[in-house]
């Protein structure tokens, strides 16, 4: 799997959904990977993510075993889960990551839809 990459400054601090919906709507490559900065998920991941996409999926998402959060963080998150599960009546988990692959036809949708 080849890989280039380019680099997308956004003027303000609008946030990391914000900023992956511009990466999102700039890629032009065959696969984007998204993954957060602080590198809490190994980039050593992606070839296993690709893997996977190449069986027909258009994103494949990563879910982590063990979360590298304070108890704290976890007791938000898992409290916004279970109330956005209830009001939204879904069955988001806590454990996906934002590191992910995605087709070009999946990012185009996700994009439009931002």
């Amino acid at each position: 799997m080849g890989a280039s990459y380019e680099l997308i400054l956004i003027d303000d601090r609008s946030g990391q959904h914000a900023a992956i919906t511009a990466g999102l709507a700039q890629a032009r490559g065959h696969w984007t990977v998204v993954m957060d900065c602080d590198l809490q998920d190994p980039p050593e991941e992606i070839p296993r993510l690709y893997a996977k996409a190449q069986k027909g999926y258009d994103m494949v998402l990563a879910e982590r075993r063990v979360r590298k959060q304070s108890l704290v963080r976890r007791f938000l998150a898992n409290t916004y889960f279970h109330l956005a599960n209830t009001i939204l009546k879904t069955n988001m988990h806590t454990n996906y990551t934002n590191l992910s692959i995605i087709s070009p036809k999946s990012s185009r949708c996700l994009s439009e839809f931002a």
